[in-house]
């Protein structure tokens, strides 16, 4: 059997698409892979989703290429993935995520690694409204600006002393092995990362059973239930990834801790917790978005 994996073809989107090769390979080690690496228009214009415009900027050239059957299954980034799907393809599969926090990244030899004590003043880069309205509503005296290109270029933007630091997510710099360069992570239940974020979603066709049947058999189901809970979040939201907001959801013994965050205009933060039954977890996303969408309309 051999299948043709589709992606972007940035370093990250590589290594993601052969994570997921890998896990196919372990399960059936005569499977031969074949990727196929395409270019989005996200690839070309840079930068974050909220500055690119709109989510499904960096999969619709892959999904189409998918639809027409030039590939068997697409691997994303599941924070670049909109709420809704164009009608034929489906999830797959979610592989387990990777961790799903934001990370703070600072020049080697820096004082003051976390957030928290970064020096008053300091200019800290991100393109990503989610993080400027998170890090401002916990230290306002900081000065984020707005930062584009792949993960090395940012880094390589704060080495030359474009910023002090940089915010970005603990995930891409574990797969690109930069993993020594965080300076520190950020808890996610109390700087809310994006929904889905260090998670992959594996597209295929919805008629191709075959392939779909491969690809639950290497699901990580716990991967999955907070992945959709985040997405419920999102899609309640409207899916549009100009609004400043965040989700996450994890297991804690038998149930599900879920944590979101919204932000108005004035970048004041409006934020929700609720914890759900591992079994009963359908709807926990909704309602968390009711519960914080209520807060930013001014109600209890």
């Amino acid at each position: 059997m051999k299948i043709k994996i589709g992606s972007r073809g940035s370093p990250l989107a590589k290594i993601q698409a052969a994570e997921v090769g890998g896990i196919l390979q372990k399960k059936i080690p005569e499977l031969e892979t074949e990727f196929v690496f395409i270019k989005t228009s996200g690839d070309l214009r840079g930068g974050e989703i909220s500055q690119s415009g709109g989510k499904g900027i960096f999969i619709k050239e892959i999904e189409n290429a998918l639809l027409d059957g030039s590939i068997d299954i697409a691997v994303h980034s599941m924070k670049d993935l909109p709420s809704v799907l164009p009608g034929g393809l489906i999830i797959g599969c979610v592989p387990k995520r990777e961790d799903p926090s934001d990370c703070v990244v600072m020049p080697a030899g820096a004082s003051g690694s976390k957030l928290e004590s970064i020096k008053k003043g300091a200019k800290i880069g991100t393109g990503s409204l989610r993080r400027s309205c998170q890090i401002l509503a916990a230290r306002p005296d900081l000065s984020v600006e707005p930062l584009r290109g792949n993960i090395e270029t940012r880094i390589a933007k704060m080495d030359s002393g474009d910023f002090d630091a940089v915010m970005l997510a603990s995930a891409a710099l574990n797969r690109l092995k930069l993993d020594d360069r965080i300076s520190s992570r950020v808890d996610p239940m109390s700087f809310v990362p994006a929904p889905g974020q260090g998670a992959l979603a594996v597209e295929c066709r919805e008629q191709d059973t075959e392939t779909a049947l491969l690809l639950k058999s290497v699901e990580c189901e716990q991967s999955r239930v907070c992945v959709e809970i985040e997405r419920d979040f999102l899609l309640k939201l409207g899916g549009d990834c100009d609004i400043p907001a965040g989700c996450h959801a994890r297991k804690n013994g038998n149930s599900i801790e879920v944590v979101a965050v919204m932000a108005n205009e004035s970048g004041e933060i409006f934020t929700g917790k609720l914890k759900t039954d591992e079994k009963h977890f359908t709807g926990a996303g909704f309602k968390i978005a009711e519960m914080v969408m209520s807060k930013a309309r001014g109600g209890n």
